[in-house]
């Protein structure tokens, strides 16, 4: 397929605040708070699921420093923090439902003063029964979490006649799969500040949000006002992976705007590593059966499938997992006959929300380990299997949408299966065994089914030339904003140093919506390329008048503005400042809205998302016969990018997202008992770190353009940690002869486990 030349987009810039962060430079949310601020800290819950039957302050407000306690009784508007369900308090009142539930907030002269206030506050209980496990909370006669019952959301996909599908199948295999909770463990705990109604009766909040316009929505609820009046900026940000928006981020700022109103002061909070584990969201755990009928020549029939969601004391973003998972959950493959069923369930333990994958990396898990489990029974190559059975254009996925020409899975599969053949890798070590394992996974991009997906941007160029930037989209370590000023560059043939992005402000930027579904580049970019064009046309019209030629023969080029087949030229700047001068306004902004496919809820049947990103993985992992450590020595991604924007940011991408799946596959487990958390720090919570890492190899496929992400691009944020674990799991059984059913795959389940390569008997 023959490729447009582009000057910028496709060439691998680096991005311009790298050094910076090597350095410690960049100013955070706690660098910036103000020297007069009080400080704020919440008292939360040490029960699961109780009754609150009254307070004893009188230890807090006699504690040094302690100014005074805040409740439900002091908001002024609704005390209600929910993103997608209205079901959680800022403080709860009557009762609490999960350990670490806020209650209350001291405020106090120092930080100090305000966590010793907290621990001096006294609750008293009474306690009610608990649901920790979400099979328990499927039973009806279970006690009702909410008072709309336990489950918060069921969807089905209904395709074809399974009973029929399975009657025609030649081999049957069912088998049951569990993940873990997962932590995310940003470097930075949460903090928030707010400054009190300004002359215009602004109440501003800052913090590293995900989502300025949803902090901003909850504050205005909260304090009962209108959005305008409240004005939400996200500061520099050290990581998110999906902690850093919905419930946790309304908490904090909620709590910082309504003290700041009561006591007309600046407010701040820093969290602590344990409160921060305690009360952000988590990965949501996942229940998994399956069954499976294909026919003896390998071709999948029919698939039964069960999702039960464990959602943990609050729905958070549990409705939206519960969607991408059922629609991801036969793997990427054509299935003719599939019933399917998804329940996103209350339990009493920590709540569960956005986190990187957003149910693909469950689900992607249990369908690719019964590929294995089905190639073992049918005794075929599980690569065979898979390319006989995959997605390519034309094909039919399980809700019935015909996918276009933009598949490029197979050469995905192709390039990884060739690399492993091909990289040399040393011997392993005496008393350890090897095993080589691959997946291949797909990632419906944007926010799916539900439509309403939009993102806008604002662009403006001075009369130097300098271009600012700015959507509602915020960064957090991604890269996407560099990515989006690359499109601005190609678009207006300028260099990426005339380039400037700002951080959202939700009074200024257009509504962008949440930085999450790996929406930045293909949602943001749009954005910024629409209101990019809109700018190059104004120029264009200025540029015809000096030229004399025709609007649509003008170039933009290396910073220089020029007519085709004449010799006049004009400088970016000059132009600009002419344009200026004239009083033309070069600023624009745009909204770009995602195509919507018809889709039906009651059967599951249409089209989820008009386009998916498509990767295969394979991992070569050295398990320790003694320890039973499974050491991955070497990856391989292969991704359908669609069209790279920049080489540099995808290939980070990709990394990231794959040694995070390392964690999870072998390492990583939020451990709670009775709805605690066990490891609430990262001395107790292991994390794959620098001397885990294996060399990683990423091979970019482009040539399999979106139909609707700028020049081409597809999301990459999210899809590489979708396959890392069974890519794993195979890779410990062609090595051990275990098979992982139950993630993480740590040693002890290892070496527990009967082995063609005898680890019981070692034990």
């Amino acid at each position: 397929m023959k490729r447009k030349d582009y000057s910028i987009v496709g060439k691998p810039f680096a991005r311009e605040d790298a050094l910076d962060k090597v350095l410690g430079k960049p100013v955070f949310t706690a660098d910036m708070i103000p020297p007069d601020a009080i400080f704020a800290a919440v008292v939360r819950s040490a029960r699961p699921h109780a009754k609150i039957l009254r307070l004893n302050l009188q230890a807090a407000l006699s504690t040094p420093g302690v100014i005074r306690f805040i409740d439900g009784g002091q908001v002024p508007g609704i005390n209600n923090i929910g993103t997608l369900v209205r079901d959680k308090p800022l403080f709860c009142q009557d009762i609490v439902r999960s350990i670490g539930d806020p209650i209350g907030a001291i405020l106090a002269e120092s930080r100090d003063a305000a966590e010793e206030g907290a621990r001096q506050v006294g609750v008293e209980y009474e306690d009610l029964p608990a649901i920790f496990s979400p099979l328990d909370a499927l039973d009806p006669k279970s006690v009702q979490i909410h008072p709309n019952g336990n489950i918060c959301r069921h969807l089905k996909i209904r395709k074809g006649d399974v009973e029929r599908g399975f009657r025609e199948s030649d081999v049957i295999v069912e088998n049951e799969y569990t993940t873990q909770m997962q932590e995310h463990a940003q470097l930075e705990p949460e903090t928030a500040f707010a400054l009190p109604p300004d002359q215009n009766g602004i109440i501003t909040t800052v913090g590293p949000w995900q989502d300025t316009f949803d902090v901003q929505d909850a504050v205005a609820l909260v304090l009962g006002k209108k959005s305008n009046e409240i004005r939400a900026l996200q500061a520099q940000t050290g990581g998110a992976f999906g902690s850093r928006c919905n419930e946790i981020a309304n908490e904090l700022g909620a709590l910082v705007c309504l003290s700041a109103c009561i006591t007309g002061k600046p407010t701040a909070i820093i969290m602590s590593r344990e409160e921060s584990v305690i009360s952000h969201s988590k990965r949501h755990p996942f229940h998994m059966k399956y069954k499976t009928g294909v026919k003896r020549d390998g071709t999948l029939v029919a698939e039964e499938i069960q999702l039960i969601c464990d959602t943990g004391s609050y729905a958070s973003a549990g409705p939206a997992v519960v969607m991408r998972a059922i629609v991801h959950c036969t793997g990427p493959y054509v299935v003719p006959n599939v019933k399917a069923d998804s329940y996103c369930v209350y339990t009493n333990n920590p709540y569960a929300g956005s986190f990187r994958g957003f149910g693909c990396p469950q689900v992607h898990f249990a369908a690719e380990s019964q590929m294995n489990y089905l190639a073992e029974a049918l005794s075929m190559d599980p690569i065979v299997l898979r390319r006989k059975n995959l997605l390519r254009p034309g094909s039919q996925t399980n809700t019935g949408h015909v996918l276009g020409k933009s598949v490029g899975l197979d050469e995905c599969l192709s390039k990884v299966v060739d690399a492993l053949s091909s990289i040399d890798i040393p011997p392993p070590e005496k008393g350890r065994v090897r095993g080589v394992g691959v997946a291949i996974g797909y990632h419906g991009n944007s926010l799916g089914p539900e439509g309403g997906d939009r993102c806008g941007a604002l662009i403006s160029i001075d009369a130097a030339g300098r271009v600012e930037y700015m959507t509602g989209l915020a960064e957090y370590g991604t890269g996407a904003r560099f990515a989006h000023g690359q499109i601005i560059a190609e678009t207006l043939g300028i260099s990426m140093n005339r380039i400037h992005a700002l951080l959202p402000d939700s009074l200024r930027a257009p509504y962008s919506g949440p930085t999450v579904a790996s929406r930045s580049t293909m949602m943001g970019g749009n954005a910024v390329l629409l209101a990019s064009q809109k700018l190059r046309n104004v120029l264009s019209q200025e540029a015809a008048i000096i030229f004399d030629c025709k609007p649509e023969e003008v170039k933009f080029s290396n910073d220089t503005i020029y007519c085709e087949n004449r010799v006049q030229s004009i400088k970016f700047e000059e132009l600009a400042s002419i344009s200026h001068k004239k009083g033309i306004c070069l600023s624009d902004s745009s909204m770009y809205e995602a195509p919507k496919g018809e889709w039906n809820e009651e059967t599951g049947l249409g089209v989820a998302y008009v386009d998916y990103t498509f990767g295969a993985i394979g991992t070569v992992v050295d398990v320790n016969l003694q320890t039973g450590y499974p050491q991955v020595v070497r990856v391989v991604g292969a991704f359908d990018c669609g069209k790279v924007i920049n080489p540099l940011g995808v290939i980070g991408q990709v990394e990231g997202a794959i040694v995070q799946g390392l964690g999870y596959s072998v390492m990583e487990e939020v451990c709670t008992k009775n709805g605690l958390i066990l490891n609430p720090n990262l001395a107790d919570y292991f994390l794959y770190t620098s001397a885990e890492t294996p060399q990683i190899d990423t091979i970019l496929v482009e040539g399999y353009p979106s139909s609707s992400g700028p020049f081409g691009a597809k999301a990459m944020g999210e899809p590489p940690i979708d396959i890392v674990a069974p890519a794993v799991a195979q890779a410990i059984y062609n090595a051990t002869g275990v098979r992982v059913k139950d993630l993480p795959a740590v040693p002890e389940k290892i070496l527990l486990s009967k082995t063609k390569s005898g680890l019981k008997h070692i034990i």
